[in-house]
């Protein structure tokens, strides 16, 4: 859900939401959620 809020509002580039999140959540957990923000992001289609 992250990763289409971002493609849709762009605000905030991807790549820096998903060094947050890498940060935030080290490790697998962050790994899985950067790959969420990511497919969200490329499922959305926006104008």
């Amino acid at each position: 859900m992250l990763g289409a809020l971002v493609k849709i509002t762009k605000i905030v580039e991807l790549d820096n939401v998903c060094e947050a999140t890498a940060t935030r959540f080290p490790g697998v957990v962050g790994e899985k959620n950067v790959k969420a923000i990511r497919r969200a992001h490329t499922e959305v289609e926006s104008e």
